[in-house]
């Protein structure tokens, strides 16, 4: 993923090709679960990873530490997706 651009705002998922959707934190969720979530196209993972492909926060912000874990140590372009 050196070759992607970390995001940091949702302008930067509108414009990520590992990103399938994103659910904004809606204004009334309080603390009640998750508020924010960012699903990644499976086929940015390896073919023998698990199920998880969203990343979960309270905020954008939290979603995005969750995102890094992922970015890190799972997340890997397709072979038809050229940087």
């Amino acid at each position: 993923m050196k070759n992607y651009k970390f995001p940091r705002t949702y302008a930067d998922l509108d414009a990520a090709p590992w990103c399938h959707s994103y659910e904004r934190p809606s204004p009334d969720a309080g603390d009640f679960g998750w508020d924010c979530y960012i699903h990644i196209h499976h086929d940015w993972f390896p073919d023998d990873y698990g199920e998880r492909e969203s990343c979960i926060g309270h905020t954008l912000k939290g979603a995005l530490i969750d995102l890094r874990e992922l970015w890190d140590n799972y997340m890997r372009p397709p072979e038809e997706v050229h940087t």
